[in-house]
């Protein structure tokens, strides 16, 4: 599962550039190596675009996450 849990958009200049920037959440964590991730929006153009991550480098990030509570107490 992979969903979009933050996104930043903006646009400027004469060129009509837009620029986004999207945060997010990978569920559950992918096997070490390369992880290829693919989408596409029509309604912008896009077809089939995709991006190799590396997944050691997620789960490593992972591995530093905080817990946004405390875990009960027994």
């Amino acid at each position: 599962m992979l969903v979009v849990s933050k996104s930043e958009y903006g646009s400027s200049g004469p060129d009509d550039r837009e620029d986004m920037r999207l945060t997010l959440w990978i569920w559950p964590l992918p096997p070490p190596g390369p992880l290829t991730v693919t989408c596409a929006w029509p309604q912008r153009g896009f077809q089939d675009a995709s991006l190799v991550l590396d997944a050691d480098a997620i789960q490593a990030a992972a591995g530093q996450a905080q817990p946004f509570w405390p875990e009960p107490s027994p």
